[in-house]
């Protein structure tokens, strides 16, 4: 037997209550305590019948707290550093096409006139330079 949508209800707001706020690492654990919870116990309606804080929902939940907030920080940890990775490959392969090597050595030969000359605000150029090349690299990972 299936849970019914309350019951997933009821998990999915027992985990956004404990602190877990990424909907989607909160979806796959609502999928994997209601798996967890069809193969273990056998009369569901009486597991998530409500007499108060005595439900042996909440005392099975909160006696697995633990479990579940330290799985949902390997979970962030772990697509932090995906999305990173993501986003350093696309700045090398962006890098690395023609238009925009032309561009980086204009930049960095542009720099090196302005040092050598001594230009008056070459900090706030140099600056200025990278700001407007971040915006417009941030602007396209947004897009994709």
């Amino acid at each position: 037997m299936e849970l019914t949508k309350e019951q997933i209800k009821r998990i999915n707001d027992f985990l956004e209550g404990i602190g877990i706020e990424y909907i989607d690492i909160r979806f796959e654990m609502v999928d994997h305590i209601a798996s967890e919870i069809e193969n273990k116990v056998d009369n569901k309606n009486l597991f998530f019948e409500n007499k108060r804080f005595q439900t042996p929902f909440i005392k099975y939940l909160l006696s697995q707290k633990a479990t579940y907030l330290k799985n949902y920080k390997e979970q962030k940890k772990k697509s932090f550093w995906v999305n990173t990775q993501k986003i350093v490959i696309d700045m090398f392969q962006q890098a690395v096409k023609p238009l925009n090597l032309i561009l980086i050595i204009s930049f960095l030969t542009a720099v090196y006139y302005l040092e050598k000359f001594n230009i008056k605000y070459l900090d706030e150029t140099i600056f200025v330079s990278f700001f407007c090349k971040f915006h417009v690299h941030s602007y396209k990972i947004q897009s994709i």
